[in-house]
């Protein structure tokens, strides 16, 4: 695959009834160094798994409720259209049926905003919702930059901090990271362009963070799922 593709470099782990069967690396990071199973690299939207978890966390600590309507935790969250803004709830986020745009889910990265998570919340109080809510699905990470700031406003701790509590130090993930900025061997970034992968800058942006700031490598991710999969 690394060949046919014209792919830098690969990690994968294999998982046979919860346990790491097989993990390994291929090709190298981009910076002249062989891929290992503990390589981390830029995990993008699967970030948003790990931000569902939280909220699920909170659900089941009785601080939340999946039908609980945004407005609820915080008062001042508000869409164009008034009468939708108080219909959305925290289910719509997780399902990507609050009616939030693809578009302006990706405005923020095109942008480049170094925005706070909450500020980029409040800012949805000019989008329009491109379809009623619960009506169907559209992905947009405006969902998961607005559970982000709900779980900001539950715990009083920042998303990156929850993140490292809750999640990576019980499973002991110690190949993952909220900051892309800090992490050292992380692999480069490459994006297609016709064809041939380029190396790209990294430029994590704070408010995006609930939807795709993630870091972590192939072992860690397989320690992941394990603990999904065994509910």
């Amino acid at each position: 695959e690394v060949a046919s593709s014209n792919i830098p470099g690969v990690a994968l782990a294999v998982l046979d009834d919860g346990r790491v069967a097989h993990s390994r690396g291929f090709g190298h990071d981009g910076h002249g160094h062989a891929v290992s199973a503990d390589t981390p690299f830029p995990i993008g939207s699967l970030t948003k798994s790990f931000t569902a978890l939280l909220v699920r966390q909170f659900i089941e600590a009785g601080r939340l409720d999946a039908d609980t309507p945004v407005q609820r935790v915080l008062p001042w969250f508000k869409v164009a259209d008034a009468q939708a803004s108080s219909r959305i709830t925290v289910r719509h986020l997780l399902n990507q049926t609050s009616g939030f745009s693809r578009a302006d889910g990706i405005a923020p990265l095109v942008a480049q905003t170094q925005a706070s998570t909450m500020a980029l919340a409040r800012a949805m109080s000019s989008t329009p919702l491109n379809r009623p809510v619960g009506a169907s699905y559209e992905y947009s990470n405006l969902n998961f930059v607005l559970l982000g700031a709900l779980l900001e406003e539950l715990s009083g701790r920042p998303w990156p901090q929850l993140v490292q509590e809750r999640v990576f130090a019980p499973l002991a993930l110690r190949h993952s990271h909220t900051d892309p900025a800090q992490v050292a061997g992380m692999t480069a970034l490459h994006r297609y362009w016709f064809g041939v992968p380029l190396q790209q800058g990294l430029q994590a942006l704070p408010g995006m963070a609930p939807a795709g700031n993630l870091v972590a490598s192939a072992n860690d991710l397989a320690r992941y799922a394990a603990m999904l999969l065994a509910g």
